[in-house]
């Protein structure tokens, strides 16, 4: 029976079936376009690689939401430290096995790939700084062990200010004495070689 689909004669003409259908067709339209809208958390990169036991590892990518979710190392979850759209970061656990691990993130019920990296057990220590009074522009030698036999991404920092460095190795970092740290004050000295604040 041929119909006329109104809104006046939908179901005086029998038309029920075909307004089923026709309801059901723009759902199926819709969906898939709705679901495309929604972007899937994907890991890019690590931060640091390698990176140690009690150190900070960071996966930048996208779609990880502003709510925090959960990260997986090795399968086992661990809390995140700090979480973005683009970044979400988690301390690698002292119990964690030196060797390779892998790193996943989960948005709300959506996994992201997963991207391996390496963990080390070498934790970074300073033994000593010299001079111990030393003014603007002044070189430091920072001694200490596994510190990284070259300085990559690492850096040192006094007071929140980074110092330029001269020379890097494992056991041993020569850096300058920034302009903008004053005269007379007792300023704290971070080492981070690759994320291992030390």
């Amino acid at each position: 029976m041929a119909c006329s689909v109104t809104a006046v004669d939908l179901l005086q003409h029998g038309c029920q079936r075909l307004a089923t259908i026709l309801i059901l067709g723009l759902l199926y339209l819709t969906l898939p376009a709705h679901a495309l809208l929604q972007s899937m958390p994907t890991i890019t990169a690590v931060q640091w690689d390698p990176v140690a036991v009690g150190g900070t590892q960071c996966a930048n990518g996208s779609g990880f939401g502003g709510s925090s979710g959960t990260v997986n190392l090795n399968g086992t979850s661990v809390t995140p430290s700090l979480w973005s759209d683009t970044q979400v970061c988690a301390i690698i656990p002292s119990d964690t096995a030196d060797g390779s691990a892998t790193l996943q993130v989960v948005a709300g019920d959506s996994p992201s790939n997963t991207i391996g990296f390496t963990v080390t057990t070498l934790i970074p220590s300073v033994i000593g700084v010299s001079p111990a009074t030393a003014a603007a522009g002044a070189q430091l030698t920072i001694t200490g062990t596994n510190l990284d036999a070259a300085q990559n991404d690492s850096m040192v920092q006094l007071n929140g200010q980074s110092l330029e460095i001269m020379s890097w190795s494992d056991a041993q970092i020569v850096a300058t004495v920034p302009a903008v740290i004053l005269t007379g004050g007792i300023y704290s000295l971070d080492v981070t070689p690759r994320e291992r604040s030390v």
